[in-house]
């Protein structure tokens, strides 16, 4: 089995636990881990790792486990965020609601089939071409709290570009 992950949206954003599921003996243990390291761990995958536990496997010599993945959600490397298998953003866009769900590495966008890579692209399928989309899309909390999904990724790892 792959990788879980949830994230704990209750607490502040420097205190996000991350919280990834590994396969012991047939069992699922709950490993604990910061967004640096759960990053880090990322920044090692190849095109053949799916999964935070493809890549430790990779890493320690470990054979691939099976492959009875719920999926990988998707994972913004330039931003260190992942978003859990099936997460789900909303926005509305000049009166039209729209959402996507994380699936598999990409964004669906409003329930269609077509996959998409990015944030970005995603806003610009609506028509929101020049946009941050980490500031148009939100995020709903387990206590029904919306929230920009900006506010998932780590200040320090935020880089502004330049302006031309």
């Amino acid at each position: 089995m792959s990788s879980s992950v949830h994230i704990r949206h209750k607490i502040p954003y420097s205190s996000i636990a991350i919280c990834s599921t590994f396969p012991i003996i047939g069992r699922m243990k709950t490993v604990q881990i910061s967004n640096a390291l759960y990053g880090a761990i990322w920044g090692k995958a190849t095109e053949q790792d799916d999964s935070v536990e493809d890549i430790l496997r990779r890493l320690l010599g470990l054979p691939k486990g099976p492959s009875e993945s719920p999926g990988i959600g998707f994972y913004d490397r330039r931003n260190s965020v992942r978003f859990a298998e099936g997460f789900k953003i909303f926005r509305n866009y000049k009166g039209i609601d729209h959402f996507a769900i994380a699936h598999s590495g990409r964004w669906y966008l409003d329930g269609k089939s077509r996959p998409y890579s990015s944030l970005a692209a995603l806003s610009e399928e609506i028509g929101a071409k020049t946009e941050n989309a980490w500031f148009g899309w939100r995020y709903e909390d387990e206590d029904g709290k919306v929230y920009f999904i900006s506010n998932l990724r780590d200040p320090k790892l935020i880089r502004e570009r330049a302006r031309g």
